[in-house]
C-alpha cells in the first residue's frame, strides 16, 4: 500500500466516521426549534465566507487556473452558489 492509498483511506473512513455521527444525531437536530436551527444556520454560513477565498484559491490553484484569469469567477460564482443552496436545503 503506497502512502496515496493510505492517505485515500484514511479520508474515507474519517469521512465514514462523519456520516455514522451526522446520523446519529439526526433525531436531536429535527427536534431543535426553527430559531435554533436558523441560528446554528447562520453561524455555518458566517464561517463558510470566512474561508470562502481561500476555498476559491485553492480550487483554482488546483485547476491551474492563472490568477489573473477571468475563469476564476467560475469558481468563484459556482462556490457562492452552492453553499447557500447547501445551507438551504
Amino acid at each position: 500500500m503506497n502512502m496515496e492509498t493510505t492517505q485515500i483511506s484514511f479520508k474515507a473512513e474519517a469521512y465514514d466516521e462523519d456520516l455514522r455521527a451526522l446520523d446519529a444525531a439526526k433525531d436531536r437536530w429535527a427536534r431543535l426549534p426553527i430559531s435554533a436551527r436558523i441560528s446554528l444556520l447562520s453561524s455555518v454560513k458566517d464561517n463558510l465566507m470566512e474561508v470562502a477565498e481561500d476555498w476559491v484559491n485553492a480550487a483554482t490553484k488546483a485547476k491551474q487556473i492563472p490568477e489573473k484569469s477571468s475563469l476564476k469567477a467560475s469558481v468563484v460564482n459556482f462556490e457562492s452558489f452552492w453553499i447557500p443552496k447547501l445551507l438551504l436545503a
